[in-house]
């Protein structure tokens, strides 16, 4: 089995369809559930970041081809 030598770090979100910077500076540690180990670490989303994605999940719903399509789409 590999070991993992260098940790995956992620310091942004995806929010309506690119990366952006967090609101806050908090971070989560993203540990394996084979080893136990910290394995990364990605931004803790505030409420704040979490509006900012409904949001653009609203306006992508509203303005993209999302409301407009059949079910079988």
């Amino acid at each position: 089995m590999t070991e993992l030598t260098e940790l995956v770090e992620h310091g942004q979100l995806f929010i309506g369809g690119e990366f952006t910077d967090p609101l806050g500076t908090e971070v989560i540690e993203v540990i394996s559930p084979h080893t136990e180990q910290v394995i990364g670490r990605v931004p803790h989303a505030s409420e704040g970041d979490v509006d900012r994605a409904v949001a653009a999940a609203r306006r992508a719903f509203d303005e993209g081809p999302w409301a407009r399509m059949s079910l079988d789409e």
